[in-house]
């Protein structure tokens, strides 16, 4: 008797070096892509979110100098404060320096400070790089001082490659500010212009321009000659 031949049974077969080479080959391709596509989207993050760093720091130093000279307050012979707007020119870049005194809202850290400082703006270079400059508010809040203290310094934005300013005086722009010639008063407004260093060499990137309007204060002989003309 013949027994049939079993024709369902199955031969086991294994891979061939060729075949596993390929598959690792693939793998390799697939994780350099996605790897790729990775470090493509972390660096535009990282791109976004220092942008996102450098508007907020621009907006706030728009701000604090929008708000010092928005109170900026005229000329006041017992607390020696003037509104003194110089122009530095040096090969075709300005540096301006704003020195004046203004109120503001910002509570005291020193319980003994006063609402009333001295600021003052203006361009420094950098202890990194002399090459470099930065938007420096210098504030000195004791202004009855016997002696001169040193003022308080705060970098605002940097680097920097100019600072120019412009003051109106009710008719024209002028490019420098001295209170002890314009009677005592503080102009009607005043213009910021920041151009900060770009990423290039040479490359230079303008903040965007701030017009800030003075709110009107009579001068201190204005007011004694109101008081004097008034009928008891």
């Amino acid at each position: 008797m013949i027994l049939p031949r079993n024709t369902t049974s199955t031969c086991s077969r294994n891979f061939t070096l060729l075949e596993i080479l390929s598959t690792t080959l693939l793998t390799a391709v697939l994780l350099t892509s996605i790897l790729g596509v990775w470090r493509g989207v972390h660096t535009i993050r990282e791109r976004c979110d220092t942008a996102m760093t450098d508007d907020a720091r621009i907006q706030h130093c728009m701000n604090q100098i929008s708000a010092d000279i928005r109170h900026m307050t005229p000329t006041d012979e017992d607390i020696g404060s003037v509104i003194i707007g110089e122009m530095d020119e040096t090969e075709g870049v300005r540096r301006d320096t704003l020195e004046f005194v203004t109120t503001t809202n910002s509570p005291n850290v020193n319980a003994f400070g006063s609402d009333v400082v001295s600021v003052t703006y203006g361009l420094s270079q950098t202890e990194d790089d002399d090459a470099t400059w930065a938007l420096v508010r210098s504030v000195s809040d004791n202004l009855l001082a016997l002696e001169e203290e040193d003022p308080e310094e705060t970098v605002l934005l940097s680097p920097i490659s100019s600072l120019t300013l412009s003051y109106y005086d009710g008719q024209e722009w002028l490019d420098t500010w001295d209170s002890s010639l314009q009677d005592g008063n503080s102009p009607t407004a005043v213009k910021v212009r920041i151009e900060l260093v770009g990423e290039s060499e040479g490359e230079a990137v303008l903040a965007p321009e701030l017009l800030v309007a003075v709110l009107a204060r009579p001068t201190a002989d204005e007011e004694s000659t109101d008081q004097r003309g008034e009928t008891p």
